[in-house]
């Protein structure tokens, strides 16, 4: 190594370049570096800064996607409330608890009930008068609903 000043500019606070004042620790295709100028040091942060760029990058925009998908999943669930009830969705909504439980229960009792139908080709659970009870119980779970 021939020279003991890095052979770098950096720019000063007035904006004008001048050579690097650290001494020399590597010599790389044939020009002085410091230890901060080495290319090998420079490329080697870049590529680090790179990498947290991207993984920054990948969470925001995984947050973005599930933040859009939960607005999908809202609109969906506000638009189904207005197609039971259009004149009062928000009733619907603090009713799908009762819905919900209601309809675990006819389907465990609707499980417990059924009957093979091989002329229709499903599995139904008829009453006495002829109408499916699990349809006038989620009815009445409806008609709840409507009510409040």
């Amino acid at each position: 190594m021939e020279s003991t000043q890095c052979s770098k500019h950096v720019f000063s606070e007035s904006g004008f370049n001048y050579p690097c004042q650290k001494k020399v620790t590597v010599e790389r295709g044939g020009k002085p570096y410091c230890t901060i100028h080495d290319p090998e040091y420079v490329k080697a942060k870049d590529e680090a800064r790179r990498k947290k760029w991207a993984e920054e990058d990948a969470r925001r925009t995984a947050q973005w996607v599930e933040k859009k998908e939960l607005r999908k999943l809202q609109d969906t669930a506000v638009a189904g409330c207005k197609a039971i009830n259009p004149d009062n969705p928000l009733a619907v909504a603090e009713a799908i608890g009762e819905m919900y439980e209601a309809l675990k229960f006819l389907l465990d009792k609707y499980w417990k009930n059924q009957e093979r139908d091989d002329t229709k080709g499903f599995i139904c659970c008829i009453t006495p008068e002829g109408i499916p009870q699990y349809w006038r119980d989620a009815r009445q779970a409806l008609a709840k609903a409507e009510m409040k």
